[in-house]
């Protein structure tokens, strides 16, 4: 009996390494998904533009900005989990006593069905994050979602700050000299997200962010760029806290998010945003080099596939 128990463990372990992960980013007017195997490589599967609903939801939600509650730091999420946490994996999800919100449900079953269709694998574990850290309610109406469509949900604490961050962030050596000063900057049709962010080997505690959800001049459907600026401005110009609560100074990384992440318009805006202070004509420094799988639509949900792939490997 106990080399039968024996050989299902190892069974269970090989079987664990070899699963894939899966990664959903639900910003405020789309998702997108994205798959990461174990060699580590990483696929943008697909996005999906939001309906009506899924928009009106999104915009109605109490969204957390680290200020509000004080420092929000990240957990090593590269640990890989015990055994019983696999096995807990494994456990059949309980029926939904409620049912699903019907916006979440249509946009988590879209991304689901691609990911579906593109690795011709169920869809039974994923990571989800938001543009911020979302509400008790979102979080009970994602928890109900994702049971009725039969996944298991990681983690919706790491938002998307932290999981595009960590994603990009130097793994290769064991520790970093110092801590770092980084900017993140989620620019959509829907609006502008920006976060100030101490980071070191991966951990990232972002501590102010501004977010506006209508940046247009008043009137017009033309981005009101100097509200922005301004913003901007304000926003790095403060000094953040390292682990020990000593005053962060300067700008070390920028990277960049969203679906119009990539555009001349958001580079124009940050341009004038560092040309203003210390950092004029220091941009291309400061950004981190971004290309597919992690360009700024889907680094969110590239880091969220990674991080769950990580999550499945054995001890």
């Amino acid at each position: 009996m106990s080399r039968v128990v024996i050989v299902l463990i190892v069974f269970l372990a090989i079987a664990r390494a070899m699963e894939l992960g899966v990664g959903f980013s639900l910003s405020f007017d789309y998702g997108t998904a994205s798959v990461a195997y174990p060699n580590k490589t990483v696929v943008s599967v697909i996005r999906v533009d939001s309906d009506e609903g899924y928009t009106t939801m999104m915009r109605d939600q109490t969204w957390t900005r680290p200020q509000d509650e004080g420092m929000f730091y990240t957990p090593n999420i590269w640990k890989p989990p015990s055994f019983l946490d696999q096995v807990r994996h494994l456990e059949v999800h309980q029926i939904c006593v409620r049912p699903p919100n019907s916006a979440l449900h249509d946009m988590l079953d879209q991304l689901k069905t691609a990911v579906v269709t593109h690795t011709s694998a169920d869809v039974d574990i994923a990571q989800i994050v938001f543009p911020l850290k979302p509400s008790a309610s979102l979080r009970t109406a994602l928890e109900h979602s994702t049971r009725a469509l039969n996944i298991r949900e990681l983690s919706n604490m790491h938002w998307a700050t932290i999981i595009a961050a960590y994603y990009l962030s130097d793994l290769r050596d064991g520790g970093c000299d110092r801590e770092n000063v980084l900017l993140t900057v989620d620019y959509s049709r829907a609006g502008i997200i920006a976060t100030l962010a101490g980071e070191c080997h991966g951990m990232t505690w972002p501590q102010r962010t501004f977010f506006d959800l209508n940046p247009v001049i008043a009137g017009t459907n033309i981005t009101d760029t100097e509200r922005i600026v301004t913003l901007l401005k304000t926003l790095i110009s403060q000094p953040i806290t390292d682990w020990d609560g000593e005053n962060l100074h300067g700008l070390d990384k920028i990277v960049l998010m969203g679906e119009l992440g990539n555009t001349p318009e958001l580079r124009t805006m940050l341009t004038q945003t560092l040309d203003a202070g210390p950092f004029g004509g220091v941009l291309e420094d400061k950004l981190v080099h971004q290309e597919s799988p992690n360009d700024p639509l889907f680094v969110a949900s590239a880091g969220a596939a990674m991080g769950s792939m990580l999550s499945r490997q054995p001890t």
